[in-house]
């Protein structure tokens, strides 16, 4: 009977990780790192099973994403893809020799060396390594996520001069 008894316990200890996380997000008490911390503490035990394997984790995400659909009419809350700036200073190592523009969309959230970084340090390495390649800077657009930018062999004021 006490077997039976700490079996139960325990599935509803982990099977209410999903309801109080999201009740607790919609109620605003996840607004403070603190009180969210301490929830998060107490289910520690089931984020490292959780995230112990591919499967364990799919169905943890799978589980709280059911919870996040009845309660907060989402779904599971993914982290936001954030683009290597190394993956962007690769593709401008695809420009040819004798190609005379290039285009890059450079994303808002960027990482350097596994860590975040800002757009304009970023910038400063693409356009280095673009002008290694003897192309110039000749604009940029805003679009959705992040900036277009374009770059050109002559730069666009000497061709307005002219």
């Amino acid at each position: 009977m006490l077997i039976v008894g700490l079996a139960m316990a325990l599935l509803t200890y982990i099977l209410s990780v999903g309801p109080v996380l999201t009740i607790a997000t919609r109620s605003g008490f996840g607004a403070t790192a603190t009180s969210y911390r301490s929830l998060r503490a107490f289910y520690g035990p089931v984020f490292a099973v959780a995230q112990s394997s591919k499967v364990g984790t799919r169905l943890y995400e799978s589980y709280v994403g059911i919870w996040c659909r009845i309660v907060l009419n989402t779904g599971y809350p993914k982290p936001p893809s954030v683009t290597p700036v190394e993956s962007l200073l690769a593709s401008v190592g695809s420009i040819t020799n004798g190609q005379t523009s290039f285009e890059l969309f450079v994303p808002s959230e960027l990482s350097l060396n596994g860590g975040p970084t800002r757009q304009d340090v970023a910038m400063a390495l693409i356009i280095g390594k673009v002008r290694e390649h003897s192309l110039f800077p000749a604009s940029r657009e805003e679009r959705p996520g992040g900036l277009s930018y374009s770059f050109q062999k002559v730069r666009q004021w000497e061709v307005e001069d002219k």
